[in-house]
Order: C-alpha cells, then sequence, then structure tokens
C-alpha cells in the first residue's frame, strides 16, 4: 500500500525533518514540499494526496485555512505540525488525525503515521465498497432498455446515429444537438425528456445545457467557484455547471 505524502511548512528544516523520516518507510511517497499555505491548497486539490504533514503557523494562509478551502468530498488524512501547543483542541476539532507539536523525534512521528496508516486503509476500505456499489447499479442499469441509437431525419434521408458514439449532447430550444464521431445533427426532443432515455451510467448531465458521455472524457480538471471543465476527445471543451459539483464528483471518484 503506497501512501502519498504532502509536507506544507514554512520552514525548511521542518520540511527536511519530517522528508527524512518519510524516507525511511517504503510505503511512504513524497509527492512534494510546499512552503506556503496558498501553494498548498492549489497543489492539493489537484492531486488529492492521501496524507498532508500541515503546519500551522504560516504568514498568509494557516494550516486551518488551508483545510477550509479543500475541495468538497475531499477527506485526507491531517497530521499538524507546529511549535504551538495551544492549537492542540483546534486541530482536533478541524479533523486533525494528530498533533505533532516540535521539535518531535523519529519515536513519535513513527507512532502518529502508523495510526494515518490505519485510518487510510480503513478509508480505502470503505471507499472500494462504494466502487462495487456503483459498478453494481451500472450493471442493473446496463440490463435495462435504454435508448442505443437515434434515427435522423435530414433533406429526405434518414441516418442512424448510435448513442455510444456521441461526445455530448447540448440544449438547442425545442431541439438537442448531437455531437457525435459521425457530425452533428438535430433532434426533435428536450434535453430533460431525453436524459431518462439514455443510460445513466453512460450519460451524465453536468450542466444544464449538456450531457456528456463520460466514455469519452480525455481529460477532467477542477477550476473554481464549483466547476470542472471537461476535455473531450475529439477535442471540444465543456465548462459544467455550479450546481452540479457534487453529481461530478462522484462519478469522477468512481
Amino acid at each position: 500500500m503506497q501512501i502519498r505524502c504532502v509536507i506544507v511548512d514554512d520552514e525548511p528544516h521542518a520540511r527536511m525533518v519530517i522528508r527524512e523520516f518519510l524516507l525511511s518507510d517504503e510505503d511512504l511517497v513524497v509527492l512534494t514540499e510546499l512552503k506556503n499555505g496558498r501553494e498548498a491548497v492549489k497543489y492539493i486539490n489537484a492531486n488529492s494526496p492521501d496524507l498532508i504533514f500541515l503546519d500551522i503557523q504560516m504568514p498568509d494562509i494557516n494550516g486551518f485555512e488551508v483545510i477550509k478551502n479543500l475541495k468538497s468530498g475531499y477527506e485526507p488524512v491531517i497530521i499538524f505540525t507546529t511549535a504551538y501547543d495551544q492549537y492542540a483542541l483546534k486541530a482536533f476539532e478541524a479533523s486533525a488525525l494528530d498533533y505533532l507539536l516540535k521539535p518531535f523525534d523519529e519515536e513519535r512521528f513513527i507512532e502518529s503515521v502508523d495510526k494515518a496508516k490505519k485510518r487510510i486503509k480503513l478509508n480505502q476500505a470503505g471507499n472500494f465498497n462504494k466502487r462495487l456499489e456503483v459498478l453494481f447499479n451500472q450493471y442493473k442499469s446496463t440490463n435495462q432498455k435504454f435508448l442505443s441509437h437515434f434515427e435522423i431525419r435530414e433533406k429526405g434521408r434518414t441516418s442512424i446515429v448510435n448513442t455510444e458514439d456521441i461526445y455530448f449532447v447540448e440544449a438547442a430550444g425545442v431541439y438537442v444537438k448531437l455531437v457525435s464521431k459521425n457530425g452533428k445533427h438535430l433532434y426533435r426532443v428536450s434535453l430533460n425528456s431525453l436524459e431518462s432515455t439514455l443510460n445513466p451510467a453512460q450519460f451524465k448531465r453536468i450542466h444544464r445545457s449538456y450531457l456528456i458521455n463520460i466514455n469519452e472524457i480525455e481529460k477532467s480538471r477542477y477550476l473554481s467557484n464549483n466547476k470542472y471543465s471537461f476535455l473531450l476527445k475529439n477535442g471540444e471543451k465543456i465548462v459544467s455547471g455550479r450546481s452540479y459539483k457534487a453529481l461530478i464528483h462522484d462519478f469522477l471518484s468512481y
């Protein structure tokens, strides 16, 4: 079990001590060291490490503010490190696993890391059970009757567009625009009505005007203000609506 770690401390010596202790454990991988809270929020939200060693007293954003600015639904294991013991109670109120008072020795550090390993193992087991549930629901969904293709009538001709070939569907008044591997087509139906006929394991609503085929996602990235950016395999980029953040986080997690 490899545990991805991040060290956040404005003191170079403190970062060095933690890094050296971590390097003695082959289960722990140090992703990076960060020297202030602003860097920490940006990096942690983008990379979702398993374990964070977080200083409390930093010049710009303190450790508690870092936690407040982490993305919704993400719950890393956090070990606070500080030279000031008056923060201990507040640290545990902020859901920290442990609290290391500087200067700490290797024995105390190992004790804290062992607790972190146990917590992460439990978290991973819980996530595995969630993934099994999602897969089971997807299996049930694929065995239901969902729309497999569209019959498109254009200029007196009828063509077939398979749902599996669609990148995304966009609302267009009383029509929807189907953007597929063989072109763009208008189909007379509302997006709300169409959504209920498509396989929910494949098509996800990310905006009031868009359904995307998650099998055609090339890259996804959290932006800010509860929005995500999706780059699809046809090169088009779609930004989600803010109210869809929880739904998007669920399907990206599994």
